[in-house]
């Protein structure tokens, strides 16, 4: 069953895959929630522009950003340091699982393994504890 968000539950999702951008941004703003979605790192400054995320939804492997040094950018910067972030990505190696957790990421599952159900559940799960 899908869990149904409080609408003011806002989440910022960065991927700069376009078609897991649009699905998960539909996906997650029929679950009720308030979404913007960048496709890169560096909308993210714009996107917060009187906006603040509950929780923010972070790929790690982009183009022209890694996501581990935006994850430890946003834990850094007092404006964003408390605002979850799980991590979403194709990267499923134990150095880097290790390194985002360390680094401040709240949570963090595999694209390849999870479906965007699991992250929701996990999302969720991150707020109740906020």
């Amino acid at each position: 069953m899908k869990y149904m968000a409080d609408v003011s539950t806002k989440l910022l999702i960065v991927d700069d895959e376009p078609a897991l951008l649009n699905l998960a941004s539909t996906y997650f703003e029929q679950s009720g929630y308030d979404v913007k979605g960048v496709p890169n790192p560096s909308g993210i400054t714009a996107a917060l522009q009187g906006w603040k995320p509950d929780l923010i939804l972070l790929d790690i492997l982009m183009p022209n950003a890694n996501g581990l040094d935006v994850l430890k950018g946003l834990k850094q910067d007092p404006a964003t340091a408390s605002i979850p972030v799980f991590i979403f990505s194709n990267l499923d190696g134990e150095d880097e699982i290790a390194e985002a957790l360390s680094a401040g990421a709240s949570g963090y599952l595999t694209k390849a393994n999870y479906s965007l159900e699991d992250v929701g559940k996990k999302i969720q799960e991150i707020l109740s504890h906020k």
